[in-house]
């Protein structure tokens, strides 16, 4: 599995018009002040290509972890976090890159 970073919500964008990836893994800081509004806008680009998203997040609300679901976020992974969880997540997302949600429908939050 091959890997790419970037540093701003514009960049990631690009590399999803440009080359679209299994996955996407995003720390949630790079929504900036808007947050949840830039989240929505950039989930939309990769719906439209069925790609699943996972957040990294600092610890949220559970009112933030319903606006994750209601977007369609995959999974959400708050920080510290061991790779191996993350490992898996991203795993289970591509197996299953046309399913956004668990077998149960709902967001998996993992705290």
């Amino acid at each position: 599995m091959q890997c790419r970073a970037v540093s701003t919500i514009e960049e990631a964008e690009a590399v999803v018009e440009h080359k679209p990836p299994h996955v996407v893994v995003l720390d949630y800081s790079l929504c900036g002040a808007a947050g949840i509004e830039t989240l929505q806008m950039f989930h939309e680009v990769l719906a439209a290509r069925k790609i699943p998203l996972i957040l990294i997040t600092p610890p949220v609300s559970d009112w933030e972890l319903e606006q994750f679901e209601d977007i369609g976020v995959y999974a959400s992974l708050s920080n510290p976090f061991r790779m191996s969880e993350l490992a898996q997540l991203v795993k289970e997302a591509s197996k299953r890159k046309k399913d956004h949600r668990s077998s149960s429908g709902e967001l998996r939050a993992l705290r």
